[in-house]
């Protein structure tokens, strides 16, 4: 396979998908990855759902509570809500992190 100008062989890519070869991707050039790693397990799974819990508080719920009142602790409610995330993200993190070790334990390789 050329990547400079000339055209790729498209029987190369895919190739253990179709051919039943135990592989999830198989790139040109014998890189290849086996079906059981390239599955996200159950844990990591989960864990980036938590993760995602920041991000959607501080980005899309923000047109949501683009208010100034109600006032807390003297702070407009729109200012409020962006600490409030800020202080819950190290946390949640924490817990997803917390779910990703209970649900995918170390395996002897990732000891090193």
């Amino acid at each position: 396979m050329s990547l400079a100008g000339g055209q790729a062989n498209p029987r190369q890519w895919g190739e253990g998908v179709a051919s039943g070869g135990g592989f999830a991707i198989k790139w040109p050039g014998g890189l290849a990855i086996p079906e059981k790693e390239a599955r996200m397990k159950r844990g990591t799974r989960y864990a980036l759902w938590l993760g995602a819990i920041p991000y959607i508080l501080l980005v899309f719920a923000l047109p949501l509570v683009n208010r100034v009142h109600p006032v807390i602790l003297g702070l407009p409610f729109l200012l409020f809500w962006i600490l409030g995330g800020v202080l819950l993200t190290p946390l949640i993190l924490f817990f997803a992190y917390r779910i990703e070790k209970k649900y995918n334990p170390p395996d002897e390789e990732d000891d090193r």
